[in-house]
């Protein structure tokens, strides 16, 4: 094509030269009607002059065959021109050559034409080919992602690689790119939101297991991990599920820490009288942390309880205070001071019980209202009656049913760490009460006073001293909780001391140790406790009062 573009415009510069040759603006026209092509220029010339003489012209006959083959035409010499210069004459063969050369530019133009109109479809083309292929890599990718999101499980709503069909459709590269990387931009999202979640997982999975060694649960003990997955949702949940393992049993062994830190509190608060300082000062940081801190911290914890124990026991040279704690379950039971053992005891409901119709105590009116008077004004308070046909024996010594079984369990398990105990009294009426609070006040006046008591003496108030001296170990008729069928007074079999000295033997180290733990094991608190103000007598070691595990516990 390039070859007939060149000749053609070279053909076209040698006609304009040619002056004889009509150009597209030609300055000289030519009758081709009026040419003969047989005659010359001369020739031509003379028959044009004859025929305006009038004269016709006489054809030429060939005399021989040679002369009616065609003959080459001679080029014809220049005639001078009338003013002296040479006439250029017409080549003929030129001139149709010209001729034919014009007649062919109609038939070149389309042939250009149709070059160019097929140029411009083969770039069209080309042009659609490469929308519609940059549009369908964006396609693609765009569905390799969407699947990609897809197989990993994140959340891919409102976005898609839906696209417009139709021929100008397919042209839109920008709605395949925007598709893309709308695509593309949430995958991310959710690769970033469930990366982040994944990851939180996994550092609460690490300080959870981090707990659980500190707890000292051997690594066998700790479920295994979830198995990784390609699909982040399935990944998370099997997370989520590990860490709710992990939590369950961590909750298990926590209970062991606050049970741990019960028993300190217990440790310190019942033996406040021991300098106990440096322990105290421990128990209050500690409880102060974080959960998360303290669970990173029990360790230590359990290494400072076990020197508190060891302290405790060596400052009371109580050798049943480790023993004790040693069982676990010195946290199952609440710690009271020695208020809260005289108000327990007064708030219990009681059965197989009846009041007391009246309090006689001397007989006589003033000197009663006086010693109840000083009685009361120590803190004593008006009990009730077992009714006798409930009472059971124990060693002699009369309770009501479930005394009588609490007991026997509680003698058992002191047997059983090599303690004796033994009952000194159980129910006692209101005349057996009399007899020895009248008794115990004739012995202390002659003691005090050198002569036996007089009712005039005890109503005017010269014995009240007495009287209280009296009363700070007896009770008077009415006001003793003997009364009840719920108290006992005990002993420890192997010891020859008096029960009143019950204080100072194993049986008491025993029973008393962590806030009296063996005694509330069976539903029994001590009737008259240290640290209680105004309950009547003093505190007394050896008396018990039953309320019952429930009672305790609640």
């Amino acid at each position: 094509m390039f070859r007939w573009l060149t000749q053609y415009f070279q053909n076209k510069a040698e006609a304009k030269k040619n002056l004889m040759v009509p150009t597209r603006k030609p300055t000289v026209k030519i009758n081709l009607k009026s040419i003969n092509f047989a005659k010359g220029p001369v020739e031509e010339k003379l028959a044009a002059q004859s025929h305006k003489r009038g004269a016709s012209p006489r054809p030429k006959v060939p005399g021989s065959l040679d002369e009616v083959a065609p003959q080459p035409v001679p080029k014809p010499a220049a005639a001078p021109s009338a003013f002296g210069k040479e006439v250029r004459r017409l080549d003929t063969e030129q001139l149709k050559s010209k001729i034919y050369e014009r007649q062919t530019l109609g038939f070149s133009t389309l042939i250009f034409a149709a070059a160019i109109l097929f140029c411009l479809t083969s770039l069209g083309i080309i042009y659609v080919s490469s929308e519609r292929s940059q549009r369908q890599v964006y396609l693609d990718r765009c569905q390799n992602a969407f699947r990609e999101g897809v197989s990993a499980g994140y959340d891919l709503e409102g976005v898609n690689c839906q696209l417009p069909t139709g021929f100008l459709a397919s042209l839109d590269i920008s709605q395949a790119q925007d598709a893309f990387e709308a695509v593309e931009a949430q995958v991310e999202a959710q690769r970033n939101v469930l990366g982040n979640t994944q990851a939180e997982l996994d550092l609460e999975i690490a300080t959870l297991q981090g707990y659980l060694e500190a707890f000292g649960l051997p690594p066998n003990q700790i479920p295994d991990g979830p198995i990784a997955t390609a699909n982040a949702n399935e990944s998370i949940t099997q997370k989520q599920r590990y860490v709710l393992e992990l939590q369950a049993l961590l909750e298990r062994e926590a209970g062991d820490l606050q049970e741990t830190l019960d028993s300190y509190e217990l440790l310190l608060e019942s033996n406040a009288e021991l300098d106990l300082a440096a322990e105290t000062e421990f128990y209050e940081d500690f409880i102060a942390r974080e959960p998360e801190e303290q669970y990173a911290g029990y360790t230590q914890l359990v290494l400072r309880y076990n020197e508190l124990v060891q302290k405790v026991s060596q400052l009371q040279n109580n050798p049943f205070v480790a023993g004790t704690l040693a069982t676990g379950e010195v946290g199952a039971y609440p710690f009271f001071s020695g208020e809260e053992f005289k108000t327990l005891w007064l708030t219990v409901p009681k059965e197989n019980i009846e009041p007391i119709a009246q309090v006689e105590i001397t007989g006589d009116v003033a000197a009663d209202r006086r010693i109840i008077r000083i009685a009361e004004e120590r803190g004593y308070v008006r009990q009730v009656q077992a009714r006798i046909g409930e009472l059971v024996s124990l060693d002699n010594e009369l309770v009501l049913p479930p005394v009588a079984s609490a007991y026997r369990e509680l003698a058992s398990a002191a047997a059983g760490e090599g303690v004796s105990l033994g009952v000194v009294s159980g129910f006692r009426s209101p005349d057996i009460q009399r007899d020895i609070f009248l008794s115990r006040l004739n012995a202390a006046a002659i003691a005090q006073l050198g002569v036996e008591p007089s009712l005039e003496a005890v109503a005017s108030g010269e014995l009240d001293n007495v009287i209280d001296s009296v009363l700070t170990t007896s009770s008077i008729p009415g006001y003793s909780r003997h009364h009840t069928g719920y108290a006992l007074d005990l002993r420890d079999d192997n010891s020859a001391e008096s029960f009143t000295r019950f204080r100072d033997t194993p049986a008491f180290a025993w029973i008393s140790a962590n806030n009296y733990f063996h005694a509330k094991r069976f539903g029994f608190i001590p009737s008259y406790p240290e640290g209680a103000e105004r309950q009547g007598p003093d505190p007394e070691a050896w008396e018990y009062v039953w309320v019952g595990p429930d009672a305790i516990l609640n």
